[in-house]
């Protein structure tokens, strides 16, 4: 054994080169830009995943607060929704918001106006129009099929 060598190292001392480098070689770089674009994309992904629930929850609440206010305003004895021929007619009545007439609901307006368009769309895969009733539907499966599985 030569007497450079540590006795318990594997490799001779004339192997093993130590660098006092005062940077980051290129691989090294090249790992830590590979492992930053690795973590953006998982979080991308994430983030992506988090904003469709988001809107998803933001449409079905929508969704409930149109079937409430029109419900509200039939029992006050608006006939404009149970009027409305459309899906379509009864959501514009509702952002309109036309008053009742009647007992101590006179002089109320039903409205949702602060939907936009966008929201409206949204909030319709969960409503169904049936015999001049604005219902709810807590999935759109229950839409197709009318009933809850």
């Amino acid at each position: 054994m030569r007497a450079s060598a540590h006795p318990l190292s594997l490799f001779p001392s004339s192997l093993i080169r130590f660098r006092s480098s005062k940077g980051l070689s290129l691989v090294e770089l090249l790992i830590v830009i590979s492992l930053i674009g690795i973590l953006a994309a998982m979080s991308v992904a994430k983030y992506q995943g988090l904003r469709k629930a988001a809107e998803s929850a933001t449409a079905r609440r929508n969704a409930q607060t149109l079937s409430m206010v029109a419900s509200s305003a039939q029992a006050a004895g608006n006939l404009t929704i149970e009027e409305a021929a459309t899906m379509d007619d009864a959501l514009a009545a509702l952002i309109h918001g036309p008053s009742s007439g009647m007992g101590v609901f006179a002089g109320m307006d039903f409205k949702v106006s602060e939907l936009t368009d966008h929201d409206l769309e949204l909030a319709k895969k969960y409503l169904s129009f049936e015999n001049g009733l604005l219902i709810y539907r807590t999935t759109e499966q229950e839409i197709s099929t009318g009933y809850i599985e």
